[in-house]
């Protein structure tokens, strides 16, 4: 697990280098209004590449591990549905923004943006594939590569001296140049990667399959993020931007929890026949979790104040104590997330839907309740307890159905010995 872990790191290590050095690129070369264009795009076409899922990825991935010669054809189904899908909500933003008279060239590089984007997510269903297939290195190479070209692409454009669409053009070409390049790689060895869909039907009833932990993931998205727009809009835009910054933080000390699950996925849908031995890797690889959250936080809650200086300057080292809040946040969401993952590979995604409504519905509530009388304060408080709360009822979720399934198999096992 640690072995596997370590190898995604390495990509995603160059991953996120790569990203702070395209920003920094685009920095330059769009200028500032320009920038704030291109973010913008990003940002949405980011936000709907959750809906283009709607938990594919996953589904795709507990598939494949638990039956790779006939999981490896759904692939075709989820990158039928998402491109679908981008297609819908590329058309949807191209009227909207049209009817907000937004410029040509404004419109025309949010849509590619979400072409990117869409490109992002078929590839996704790729590396679930590969992780499935246990093809770590492969996964963390395409991750880190995928930015490279990425990288090179916007390079190339800035020394041709292209504009706001060029640019969106290299993002959505470079995305889809990678999903080519990937699904040749796999589907050498894999036929079944290239086998087109039988028919309409199959894509509807994969991605009705996929629904609830879709649903899941995006009720979970607004749990981790809603908290800086009340933030912002009930205590100020100063506020927010401490607890931005802190927050931030929290986020990037949590990725190795979020790269745990990654690893432990493909292994629990495998396991979802042998229960014990699923339960004795999932106490594992919740301990492990446990153990580098608490490390992570630790790091966070005592260096708080330093570590925003190095990283924001010296005006947001006022946000320490709200960093040392959101300690607990680093703490569990790696519990969290594996937890979230080990659900799913056991078919309890409509229990892990339900759970995450609830828990966003209570964070929304709390939120509006608090803030206007504790401030940003109470949004690190929410967001912690919320946490610590939600990893708990997501390990209960797994914990409660591998006991009552075994129990079941004890029983008959025991009337099968009567007869």
């Amino acid at each position: 697990m640690i072995r596997k872990l370590l190898v995604l790191l390495v990509g995603e290590g160059a991953a996120r280098l790569l990203g702070v050095a395209t920003f920094a690129v685009l920095a330059r070369a769009l200028g500032l209004a320009d920038l704030g264009v291109f973010s913008f795009g990003m940002s949405l076409a980011l936000v709907l590449e959750c809906v283009m899922d709607f938990g594919q990825n996953a589904q795709l991935g507990r598939d494949v591990a638990e039956d790779p010669e006939q999981g490896l054809f759904r692939f075709t189904h989820a990158a039928a549905n998402k491109t679908l899908i981008a297609a819908l909500l590329a058309a949807a933003a191209a009227l909207v923004m049209s009817i907000g008279r937004f410029s040509v060239h404004e419109t025309t590089t949010v849509v590619l943006l979400i072409v990117w984007a869409a490109g992002l997510s078929v590839l996704d269903s790729l590396r679930s594939t590969a992780r499935s297939l246990e093809r770590f290195k492969l996964d963390s190479t395409v991750n880190g590569a995928e930015s490279l070209l990425r990288f090179l692409a916007i390079v190339l454009v800035w020394s041709l001296g292209g504009g706001l669409v060029a640019f969106g053009l290299a993002f959505a070409l470079e995305s889809w140049i990678s999903v080519a390049i990937v699904w040749g790689v796999l589907g050498r060895r894999h036929d079944a990667l290239l086998a087109p869909p039988a028919s309409v039907g199959d894509l509807q009833r994969f991605l009705w399959r996929s629904a609830p932990f879709g649903i899941a993931v995006m009720s979970l998205s607004a749990f981790y993020n809603l908290d800086q727009v009340f933030v912002r809009t009930i205590v100020g835009a100063a506020a927010n931007g401490l607890y931005g910054a802190a927050a931030r933080i929290s986020f990037t000390a949590s990725i190795v929890g979020s790269l745990l699950a990654m690893v432990a996925y493909p292994d629990l849908a495998r396991m979802r026949s042998d229960l014990g031995a699923l339960q004795r890797y999932l106490t594992k690889a919740l301990s492990l979790a446990g153990v580098i959250g608490v490390v992570a936080a630790a790091l966070a809650f005592v260096w708080a104040a330093p570590l925003l200086t190095l990283l924001f300057g010296a005006e947001f080292a006022g946000a320490a104590g709200i960093l040392r809040i959101l300690s607990l946040v680093i703490v569990f969401r790696g519990v969290s997330t594996v937890a979230l993952y080990a659900a799913n590979a056991l078919g309890q995604s409509r229990q892990v839907a339900t759970v995450a409504i609830a828990f966003t519905i209570a964070n929304v509530t709390a939120n509006l309740v608090l803030l206007p009388r504790f401030g940003a304060y109470a949004a690190a408080w929410i967001s912690g307890i919320g946490e610590v709360a939600l990893a708990a009822t997501l390990v209960t979720v797994s914990l409660v159905y591998i006991r009552g399934s075994r129990s079941l198999i004890a029983s008959e096992v025991t009337a099968n010995a009567r007869d």
